[in-house]
């Protein structure tokens, strides 16, 4: 019964051969050691800080993240929004001298899930950037969601994806 079913991967050629390629890229471009590479959990281990749904909050957070994924956090700054739909969304991130300003829409300081998901990514994004990462690069998302996995934060983005169910 059991011999009939053979495992295969679920992921399509390409999208693995890409994802490998990537992979090996990050660990290259990033200088990462993986296997010696903490993977960051929502917890009070690595967030100990309490969270009151202020800037402050969320300034000790990517004080802790940068620590956490290899920035310098004296390079970096959080510009904070409010967001407006005549506006356009300001970009990931930009750069102001030596610094850059990481934009963070106040909103998000609604949930640490969703700051800490938010900060990673721009975190990711910016490791990318310094290491020299082509920015027009049609799949740069994508490469920023798997560099944020290798700097060990996917399990801070995953949980900001699935949204809290009561239980």
């Amino acid at each position: 019964m059991f011999g009939l079913l053979k495992a295969t991967c679920p992921v399509e050629p390409a999208i693995r051969d890409w994802l490998d390629a990537e992979w090996a890229g990050l660990k290259r471009d990033l200088a990462l050691d993986l296997a010696n590479r903490p993977v960051l959990e929502p917890s009070d281990e690595y967030f100990p800080d309490p969270w009151r749904r202020d800037p402050a909050s969320a300034q000790a957070m990517l004080a802790r993240l940068c620590g956490y994924m290899g920035v310098d956090a004296s390079t970096v700054e959080l510009a904070f929004y409010q967001p407006d739909p005549a506006t356009p969304s300001p970009p990931m991130l930009a750069r102001q001298g030596e610094r850059f300003l990481l934009p963070f829409d106040v909103t998000e300081l609604g949930s640490p899930a969703a700051s800490a998901a938010v900060l990673a990514r721009k975190l990711s994004l910016l490791r990318l950037v310094l290491a020299g990462i082509d920015q027009s690069r049609e799949d740069l998302p994508l490469l920023g969601d798997l560099a944020t996995v290798a700097l060990g934060a996917g399990v801070i983005t995953a949980n900001a994806a699935v949204p809290e169910l009561p239980r």
